[in-house]
């Protein structure tokens, strides 16, 4: 939450700074917002009443800027209160010293008389004009109408950007359209009307500013094929979101989109993100990672809200790897669940997971060090422990002996780590990189191979150092 409020003397908009809410649940007649400093703020449907820092005096004017989530507690609140770029107005009504040099205090919200800030009259002054930032000029585009797309075009769109949705099936794209929830890959999330869901292609791509790329991995590229042919992408920023590496190329997913639209502005996003928690607000740290540190940062502001972190990050390889590579480990540990082994087999099959993800890096150029990050070691304990995992989902059926066919004709979202564990399995005959536990759950997917065999042969191997 930002504070910003025009001194009622001096006639001018002072910042206050910035606390931002890590938690909040709704009562009857109020709503109470845990903060970072560990205040609270009582809001009601008249005011609030918060702690500050700074001294203000009785009378000022406040712009309290909040995230879309927040100002949704009360709908009531939003009809009645004046509000301009996700911010309310209110007046300082009561103010109280407290310890250490903060003050309480009291704000009652403006009545919203007209939507246009510039032209509102306060007490029979004149408000000056908040710019509005460039940022919320932007039309973004997400490809992709998964789990992950739908959370990143709820993320986007509660930051007053203008969102539309892409999906490849037109049935279900209307079906989802009408229903404004996604009930096949991210259920109980609600669509927000503002963002348009179209299987036009044409008018997905049409004058955006940033085009998401959410696509599984296997299919992305027949999607680009169409994309270049519908125009000039060149002044476009690219975002990729996919995680998984090409089999028949075994490009990773940036060098499929720049094989096919060329030298476009691109960068990756990954990290432990799981849709469903991202999508109801948990806290989440992620990357963008990609050559030009103009568009990393350009993206980093664009993504980054109260409870999603954007880092940034310019080895590219390194990033996506970690987040195509740790599907594999994670089908290992749900294998390894579902034998009903315990902790001690799912940490040996982390950490000699991420030695062996980290050496085939090495040996694709990409910083060791990445893979310690968001989006090698977070990614990795994420995807292996989580249960909205479907690789380790795709594991656990195994371990309790069902066949990969079997598992496959009931999941309706894509495991990744599937197709991901053919090509890391190529790229690591190509590079000659020893990787056993990869080879092993080959063996187990594409082999037919007894996971118990392959645990046993795996734990039978030539003695070696660590």
């Amino acid at each position: 939450m930002e504070y910003i409020y025009r001194d009622s003397e001096r006639r001018r908009f002072v910042r206050l700074g910035r606390v931002t809410p890590i938690d909040y649940k709704i009562c009857k007649e109020k709503a109470i917002l845990k903060l970072l400093e560990g205040y609270t703020v009582n809001i009601s449907q008249s005011g609030l009443f918060c702690n500050i820092r700074e001294k203000v005096n009785k009378g000022d004017i406040v712009w309290l800027s909040f995230d879309r989530q927040t100002l949704h507690i009360y709908e009531e609140i939003e009809k009645r209160v004046l509000i301009h770029q996700n911010g309310v107005l209110g007046k300082v009504v009561r103010i109280e010293p407290k310890k250490h040099g903060s003050y309480g205090i009291g704000v009652q919200f403006i009545i919203r008389h007209e939507n246009n800030l510039a032209d509102f009259s306060l007490f029979g002054k004149k408000l000056p004009k908040i710019q509005k930032n460039k940022e919320t000029k932007l039309n973004i585009s997400v490809l992709g109408d998964g789990g992950w797309g739908t959370t990143l075009a709820i993320l986007l769109s509660k930051k007053a950007f203008k969102v539309t949705i892409w999906g490849a099936f037109a049935d279900y794209v209307s079906h989802v359209d009408k229903k404004r929830e996604n009930e096949k890959f991210l259920p109980g999330i609600k669509i927000p009307k503002e963002i348009e869901i179209t299987h036009d292609l044409k008018n997905a791509l049409e004058k955006k500013d940033l085009i998401i790329l959410a696509i599984p991995s296997q299919h992305i590229r027949k999607t680009l094929i169409k994309i270049k042919q519908l125009g000039n992408f060149n002044q476009t920023v690219f975002l990729s979101a996919s995680k998984g590496i090409e089999i028949e190329s075994l490009k990773r997913m940036s060098e499929v989109i720049q094989e096919e639209l060329g030298k476009v502005k691109l960068a990756v996003l990954s990290g432990p993100t799981i849709a469903h928690e991202v999508a109801t607000g948990i806290p989440t740290v992620a990357v963008i990672a990609g050559a030009d540190e103009e568009v990393r940062k350009y993206l980093q502001g664009i993504f980054t809200t109260n409870r999603f972190r954007i880092y940034t990050n310019e080895d590219v390889t390194g990033v996506e790897l970690g987040g195509s590579l740790k599907n594999i480990i994670a089908i290992a540990c749900g294998i390894s669940d579902g034998l009903g082994f315990g902790a001690n087999t799912k940490a040996a099959l982390l950490c000699r997971g991420l030695t062996e993800i980290s050496r085939l890096g090495a040996a694709m150029k990409a910083k060791v060090s990445t893979f310690s990050g968001i989006s090698g070691l977070g990614d990795l304990v994420t995807t292996c422990v989580s249960p909205y995992s479907r690789n380790k989902f795709v594991g656990e059926q195994i371990g309790k002996g069902k066949s990969l066919k079997q598992i496959l004709s009931h999941m309706q979202m894509v495991a990744e780590g599937i197709p991901t564990t053919k090509s890391a399995y190529l790229l690591s005959l190509k590079h000659n990189v020893d990787m056993p536990i990869t080879k092993e759950i080959y063996n187990v997917l594409y082999k037919n191979k007894s996971p118990l065999l392959a645990l046993e042969d795996l734990m039978t191997r030539e003695r070696k150092e660590e």
